[in-house]
């Protein structure tokens, strides 16, 4: 009824401060919209807004509370059978923890999300996860050839938000080396 959709115009209004950088505002909206939908105990709503939470605090440089929603996320997306989600929660789960240097628990998260793409017939995120695996790649062996043939894949298949995470993180590498 009207709740539902109040936090989901709340999770909304939400999203467009997180696109338009205003990320504290995003995780005010975002933490009001959890509030409501576990208020009405929708399970499925959860892992949206733990996800969306997560990528926040990853853009405002905060890697633990990143590591901690979207752990949530993943934890509660596979309990409640959502693969969609948890395919999702699970690539962003295996990009924060890239960012921590944390390779192997990243490499397992990108890994599981493939196969999850793979059984959902998800060529983005298949590739997606292809991307993240080249990213490990590269930080633990300097090795480009699966970055590269993951970000043409996602170029590709128009998925310009992993191009985008593809290119920077390369960048990054390439000006540290």
């Amino acid at each position: 009824g009207y709740r539902r959709g109040q936090a989901i115009t709340i999770g909304s209004i939400g999203a467009w401060y997180a696109e338009n950088g205003d990320f504290d505002e995003a995780i005010k909206y975002y933490a009001q919209a959890l509030e409501i939908i576990r208020e009405l105990k929708v399970t499925s709503e959860e892992p949206r807004l733990l996800m969306n939470l997560g990528l926040v605090y990853h853009h405002k440089g905060n890697l633990k509370k990143a590591l901690d929603f979207l752990g949530r996320a993943v934890e509660l997306s596979t309990s409640i059978g959502n693969k969609p989600a948890e395919e999702y929660a699970r690539r962003y789960f295996g990009f924060a923890f890239l960012d921590t240097d944390q390779f192997e628990a990243a490499r397992a998260e990108f890994q599981r999300s493939g196969e999850i793409a793979t059984s959902l017939g998800s060529k983005i995120g298949l590739a997606a996860s292809k991307v993240g695996l080249g990213l490990v790649d590269l930080r633990t062996a300097s090795n480009r050839s699966l970055l590269d043939e993951g970000l043409a894949e996602v170029r590709r298949l128009g998925d310009s938000e992993t191009v985008i995470k593809g290119e920077i993180t390369l960048a990054k590498w390439l000006m540290s080396v």
